[in-house]
């Protein structure tokens, strides 16, 4: 029988119209390979097998019909358990009541249509408000390259899914992060689309936020899945005639761009170990010849105050909601929203005003550059017992992962791909950012220097 865990969607594809594997049977050892890993990660608060059933039934009518221009055909893959599955409850990690959805999310939709194969929805942190792998409803997840460490959040299930092998993609969220801090923790590809390319139902809590998000091994994959995913009239939208989305093969490109570099968006200073890590990869497109400029942006506002009205503003809303919350919820959730509903308030004029300025800076900035790149989290992975890195206690819930917030305030697409390890072999990740709907063309650059760095991490495992 195939290793699944180690092909990639467009390899799976091809064993499906190869009749080399069936669709029942793809789905056979993905559930033997997730049923064999759950014990030791704890990726999933539920699995969906009659759906996947169901699913693989009509993919294998359809390959036999010679109908096989989806990618997707006969995959399998996870939802995270914040994303509406009709006719599956929806818990947000919580253990407050579910959510009955009749109605699929658009995302669930698409791929449904495509003949995806849903297995399971995935584990995250409580409502999305936190940046570890830990919920009171469903535990630990952990992080399948080392089983002592967090996966990062809020996306945790989903990362772990496909850094286990058992899914080739996963669908998470990113209102902050969620998808690429989790897919870097877990030496992973994790894709933030600009705002609306995927589209978002029902409304989320944090408003426009809010972002699907795929994590997967390789950009082909995310490729695959953006292609399927995205919005074909939002994403058709011309800017000086040209079209917005449009696929282009990954072979045979350069990074024949202008990068800016920079290390941190906050006063936070990276770890030693991700310094380390993050400086070996520079060195390695220096001496490719990338032309890289290392600037530190000086930015006239609190990023993370401007994000933290706005995101803590929709969870201490849902929370208020919520009867005797205070009883069974996160505790660190808790009194995040208890200190924030405490103290003045910013207008919404003034976070209107503020992210007007920097639309404009970073307007400005990104004019002189093609793309920005920063280390995806200052901090390496940390000890799963612990819900954020030691000397961040004073800071904000997702403030010390701040370096992933500014793509969410202006709806930028952003990425985060492997770069290395650090000496214990704990997976670092780096960050590209571009311009509003340039998605294609910043992961074509991703993938080039993906490449260019060794394609560290993108083999499945799972290390005691």
């Amino acid at each position: 029988m195939v290793d699944i865990d180690k092909q990639t969607i467009s390899e799976l594809h091809e064993l499906l119209v190869t009749k080399t594997i069936s669709p029942a049977e793809l789905l056979q050892e993905t559930f033997k390979k997730a049923q064999d890993a759950e014990p030791k990660i704890n990726a999933f608060r539920k699995f969906t097998l009659d759906t996947a059933l169901e699913y693989a039934r009509l993919a294998e009518n359809k390959f036999l019909a010679g109908d096989t221009n989806s990618q997707v055909l006969g995959i399998p893959f996870s939802i995270k358990d914040n994303i509406d599955v009709g006719g599956t409850e929806s818990c947000f990690g919580s253990l407050s009541k579910p959510v009955e959805p009749t109605v699929s999310a658009p995302v669930v939709k698409s791929l449904f249509a495509a003949g995806g194969c849903l297995i399971g929805k995935t584990n995250m942190t409580e409502f999305g408000a936190k940046a570890s792998s830990d919920s009171p409803l469903s535990g630990i997840t952990s992080n399948p390259r080392n089983l002592n460490y967090t996966t990062g959040g809020s996306s945790a299930g989903a990362a772990a899914s496909v850094a286990a092998g058992v899914t080739s993609f996963a669908i998470g969220t990113d209102g902050g992060g969620s998808t690429r801090i989790p897919a870097s923790f877990c030496g992973l590809v994790g894709f933030k689309p600009t705002f609306g390319l995927i589209p978002v139902h029902p409304p989320p809590i944090v408003g426009d936020l809010f972002h699907i998000g795929i994590i997967a091994r390789t950009i082909d994959d995310i490729l695959a899945v953006l292609e399927v995913a995205a919005d074909q009239h939002h994403s058709s939208r011309k800017t000086n005639g040209k079209p917005k989305l449009s696929l282009k093969p990954l072979q045979g490109n350069s990074i024949n761009k202008k990068i800016i570099f920079f290390w941190s968006l906050s006063e936070q200073a990276p770890d030693a170990a991700v310094k380390s890590v993050i400086e070996k990869a520079l060195k390695i497109c220096d001496v490719a010849g990338m032309n890289i400029v290392y600037s530190e942006p000086m930015l006239t506002c609190s990023l993370y105050e401007i994000f933290e009205s706005k995101f803590l503003g929709g969870i201490a809303k849902k929370v208020s909601g919520v009867a005797n919350f205070n009883q069974f919820g996160d505790r660190e959730i808790i009194k995040e929203t208890e200190r924030y509903t405490a103290r003045p308030k910013l207008s919404e004029k003034y976070v209107a005003s503020e992210i007007e300025k920097l639309e404009k800076f970073f307007s400005n900035f990104l004019q002189n550059t093609d793309l920005l790149m920063c280390p995806t989290v200052l901090h390496k992975p940390f000890l799963k017992s612990s819900s954020r890195p030691a000397g961040t206690e004073t800071l904000g819930i997702l403030e010390w992962p701040s370096n992933c917030i500014l793509a969410n305030l202006l709806g930028l697409p952003a990425v985060t791909i492997p770069c290395g390890t650090t000496s214990d072999g704990l997976p670092i990740g780096i960050q590209l950012i571009s311009s509003r709907y340039e998605d294609i063309e910043l992961l074509i650059n991703a993938h080039t220097l993906y490449e260019l760095l060794g394609m560290p991490c993108s083999a499945s495992a799972i290390i005691d």
